[in-house]
């Protein structure tokens, strides 16, 4: 009986070829475990934000003037000070606080976890 003998670039080659498919398997295992951890609702569009402000009216100067905003009517029923503004797609409701502590501590630092 004759064993066949190979070259050692056909070697290289079956070698390159099974490592490809072993990355692959893997990629498509991550891919699929990616998607079991993905399975919250997607975002799909910001329809509005609200922004507690210390001063209603500077507010909206600010994005009206600077951001391009537009006000628009809001609600009478609200039993506090606020406005909402609309632009690109995305209303802003500015609620004005009468509550200090809520406000961001530092004024010159914005923070995107201030609430």
């Amino acid at each position: 009986m004759q064993r066949k003998l190979e070259k050692p670039s056909e070697r290289r080659n079956d070698q390159k070829s099974k490592s490809n498919h072993e990355e692959q398997q893997q990629h498509s295992k991550e891919k699929d475990e990616q998607k079991e951890e993905d399975d919250s609702l997607p975002l799909m569009a910001l329809n509005h934000m609200s922004r507690l402000c210390r001063n209603v009216e500077e507010s909206v100067d600010f994005y009206t003037k600077v951001s391009g905003f537009v006000k628009i009517e809001r609600p009478p029923a609200f039993d506090f000070d606020g406005a909402w503004l609309f632009n690109y797609g995305v209303g802003i409701h500015l609620v004005q606080s009468e509550d200090e502590e809520r406000l961001p501590h530092n004024p010159d630092h914005l923070d995107p976890m201030d609430g």
